[in-house]
């Protein structure tokens, strides 16, 4: 993972929230392993991981947010299961 190596001085790439992906990895795993499931997912958990991955100013880049890091990770992870429409209408 990136995170583990240390920031390259001058380099191009958007800085990342490194503490906090490295303290939510587990979390981080568990959402990579729910997108690539053979299974369909939900358009919201995948518009939601897309907005993680993209918004710059979120928990995934910005240190100062760290605490929602976790939050954002594990509601996209809910978000993403297949099970949770099924649920919701039953």
């Amino acid at each position: 993972m990136r995170a583990h190596t240390p920031p390259v001085a001058r380099d191009p790439r958007v800085p990342f929230n490194r503490g906090g992906v490295i303290t939510r990895e587990r979390e981080i795993r568990r959402m990579l392993d729910a997108l690539l499931r053979p299974l369909p997912v939900q358009a919201r958990g995948a518009a939601m991981v897309s907005r993680l991955l993209s918004d710059g100013t979120g928990p995934l880049y910005d240190h100062r947010r760290s605490v929602d890091l976790g939050a954002a990770i594990t509601e996209a992870i809910d978000q993403l299961d297949p099970s949770v429409s099924l649920a919701h209408s039953a």
